[in-house]
């Protein structure tokens, strides 16, 4: 019951927030809660928190596609981006170039002057991969937790509602 308290604080906090800024904050409590409790308890907290995250925020189209980036899903999960990228790595045959992209210096820069959340990606030494529908489904099959599972399945609504 204490945690549910915490969380509606939280999120009384960010309501003046914009959304970029909500979706990152409530990813924030959702990682902290995720990781100081059990699977259990972690499955209610994401059920309970992800609807308010703005996925679609998250999904940009680029070269025709709709897409994540691995920054962006590494928050969702609660893990870091290159915890997430070394998993796809051991698991490469899964993921082929339909399902997962680099981008481009070009597609980097246009994305970043987009999206004031991912304004320190602009002068990082590390490849950004973009994950098509087909990817972020893989990803809970690699990631292989309840966490992943619970939010995989709140991004493929999120893709699906985008369609209609």
């Amino acid at each position: 019951m204490k945690e549910k308290v915490a969380i509606m604080e939280k999120e009384e906090k960010i309501e003046g927030k914009d959304a970029n800024e909500k979706a990152s904050e409530t990813t924030k409590v959702l990682n902290g809660k995720v990781t100081e409790s059990n699977e259990a308890s972690g499955q209610k907290l994401t059920e309970a928190l992800v609807p308010q995250i703005e996925i679609s925020n998250l999904i940009y189209t680029i070269r025709g596609q709709q897409v994540m980036l691995d920054r962006d899903l590494a928050k969702l999960y609660g893990v870091e981006t290159k915890r997430l990228n070394e998993q796809v790595k051991r698991n490469i045959k899964r993921f082929p170039e339909s399902f997962r992209f680099s981008l481009s210096n070009k597609e980097l820069t246009e994305v970043v002057a987009k999206c004031d959340h991912l304004k320190t990606l602009k002068y990082s030494p590390f490849l950004t991969y973009a994950f098509t529908e087909q990817g972020v489904a893989m990803l809970s099959t690699v990631l292989r937790s309840e966490t992943a599972i619970q939010i995989s399945i709140k991004i493929m609504e999120a893709f699906v509602s985008m369609r209609h």
